[in-house]
């Protein structure tokens, strides 16, 4: 019964990822155990988004190390690695004022 479903079951953001329109940048650590690369694809495959773009940022991808959830933000290289690709999608995907 969905009428009842939806007033005793959590949310479950899986269920309605098709509703997400915007642009998004998907990013992982080659060594992320808190959001793996195919939880990230998943995401990426699923969103209603016609533009979503994936990034993993491992040695195998090209990058210093294999970086894990929290590196991402913290991590030794962050700054050369991962913050430049994120501003390059950003400025790739805003709007001119």
């Amino acid at each position: 019964m969905p009428g009842v479903k939806k007033l005793v079951a959590p949310y479950n953001y899986k269920d309605h990822l098709y509703r997400f329109s915007a642009p998004l940048l998907v990013i992982a650590g080659g060594q992320d155990k808190m959001a793996p690369k195919k939880d990230m694809m998943y995401l990426k495959n699923h969103v209603g988004s016609t533009d979503s773009t994936y990034l993993e940022f491992s040695k195998e991808a090209g990058y210093r190390a294999d970086y894990g959830h929290l590196d991402l933000n913290l991590g030794l290289h962050a700054a050369e690695d991962v913050y430049p690709k994120i501003y390059e999608w950003l400025k790739a995907h805003g709007k001119e004022a």
